[in-house]
């Protein structure tokens, strides 16, 4: 069983269901470039609060106040987003790689393989 996924920003490999890997999904889903969490500091001084009153962000992103910051932080992705989302790709895979699960497979190497697919897809490697 393959517990990883090759991440596609540094090309090393990423735990499946850990910090990293969600944070991967969640750029995928949001078309968010991953860098962007290092820049995540928009105002820095004093009066945030008024500040943030007068300053706009995109749909995929909320504005919030840590001390006498102001940054942007990635909006959350609703569960019924990313059930959605994982049967785009399910489907997107079962269609275009029939193929790799055509022949004589059990059907714990299907499922095996079909999980592979996904958890790749899901992070961007297709």
């Amino acid at each position: 069983m393959t517990d990883y996924v090759i991440n596609p920003k540094s090309g090393r490999l990423v735990k499946i269901y850990s910090k990293k890997y969600y944070q991967l999904v969640k750029d995928k889903f949001l078309d968010s470039d991953y860098d962007d969490r290092k820049h995540n500091v928009l105002y820095e001084g004093p009066h945030a609060s008024d500040v943030k009153k007068n300053m706009k962000t995109d749909d995929n992103s909320t504005l919030h106040i840590t001390g006498d910051k102001i940054i942007k932080q990635r909006r959350k992705v609703t569960q019924d987003e990313l059930i959605d989302n994982v049967i785009v790709h399910a489907i997107d895979i079962l269609t275009n790689h029939m193929d790799k699960l055509s022949g004589d497979l059990t059907d714990a190497e299907h499922d095996e393989i079909i999980k592979n697919l996904v958890h790749n897809a899901l992070v961007g490697n297709e």
